[in-house]
């Protein structure tokens, strides 16, 4: 059950405004090494099916998995830290993830791409880790991390977390190689193939984020929208959706957000209106409670955001008090600084007709 502080926390955001704008979330701090013991609060992953029942379903996606996916939901999950300064783009593998987080760096964003029942031949260009990203790896139970490097702090933030097994460039270095494509330090490149090559016999498939809506159902608050325009840091965004491919696509930094497969989509886009501490670099506070956006299925849905605990994931409520969920999918999560606000259909129709 939620504690006094929590419930405080929970009732301050529901008494928020639900226009777009920030309320904040709360402090935070790494876990302790005594989380590794901690089981996924979801039901195990099944890799192998009976004849005749239902398949699998991939738990950060919620789609069912077929082929060679079956064996790849009982894996871990694998976050990778990828550049997005402009220098960065076209970005590798992005699109072959299940899951995506924007977060604020120094001024610019950087992302966090989370894989698990998708595979990319080429990931980056590869950064480093910022004290942000243990806090948001707990919820994963026992990921996979990849990454380049950080200051003395961040590196010993990351590795005391002990439910995260860092297969980084200094730990395992032959995973990752510079292109002649780009200039450093936009050119550092890995794979999953090689990053999966350090998985730990004792780690098990990752807990389910979100919820997901079912054949025919919808959100009772949802309100149809076009599109979306967002800022993390310095990075502008904007999130267009598109009917005839059931997906929304992305514009970064006033241009079509490129990946080796083409531009950025996703399913699903998750706005957190999140506060970030500002020592030396910003760190999210992504622990507490917040405003929220969800988009979904070309509808928005209203709501706020709650997490109790490092090792419990986001719970988002919409203004009728249901739990919001998504299309099984990939899921874009923008953790945003600033407020966010609608694009008109006019303006979507033109972004579309720029090009894809």
């Amino acid at each position: 059950m939620p504690t006094t502080s929590f419930r405080r926390i929970l009732a301050s955001a529901l008494a928020c405004s639900l226009a777009l704008v920030a309320c904040g979330g709360g402090e935070s701090s790494a876990p302790s090494r005594s989380t590794t013991s901690v089981a996924p609060t979801t039901t195990e992953q099944t890799t192998t099916t009976e004849p005749g029942a239902p398949p699998p379903i991939a738990p950060l996606t919620g789609l069912e998995a077929t082929g060679d996916q079956i064996a790849r939901i009982g894996r871990p999950a694998l976050a990778v830290k990828i550049d997005n300064s402009p220098e960065a783009l076209p970005q590798w593998g992005v699109n072959n993830t299940d899951i995506v987080y924007e977060i604020q760096v120094e001024g610019i964003s950087r992302l966090m791409a989370i894989f698990h029942s998708q595979d990319a031949a080429q990931v980056g260009p590869t950064r480093s880790a910022r004290m942000s990203d243990p806090p948001i790896l707990a919820m994963f139970g026992q990921p996979i991390f990849g990454w380049s490097g950080a200051n003395r702090g961040v590196t010993k933030a990351v590795r005391a977390a002990g439910y995260i097994n860092n297969a980084d460039a200094i730990d395992a270095p032959k995973e990752y190689k510079r292109t002649k494509a780009r200039k450093k330090p936009h050119n550092l490149l890995t794979s999953t193939t090689g990053l999966y090559s350090h998985a730990r016999p004792d780690e098990g498939a990752p807990p389910q984020q979100f919820q997901y809506l079912g054949a025919g159902e919808s959100n009772a608050t949802a309100a149809p929208l076009s599109g979306l325009n967002v800022r993390v840091g310095t990075t502008p965004s904007t999130w267009v959706w598109d009917a005839a491919t059931s997906s929304y696509r992305r514009w970064e930094y006033n241009k079509v957000h490129g990946t080796d497969q083409g531009q950025v989509t996703a399913t699903n886009v998750v706005v957190l209106a999140t506060r970030y501490t500002t020592p030396k670099s910003p760190i999210a506070q992504t622990v507490g409670a917040g405003n929220a956006l969800v988009l979904t299925g070309g509808t928005a849905v209203s709501g706020v955001w709650t997490r109790q605990s490092q090792v419990d994931q986001w719970t988002l409520t919409a203004t009728d008090g249901s739990i919001i969920k998504l299309n099984p999918g990939r899921t874009w999560i923008e953790l945003a600084d600033h407020p966010w606000g609608p694009i008109t259909p006019e303006a979507a129709a033109g972004l579309m007709a720029g090009g894809r």
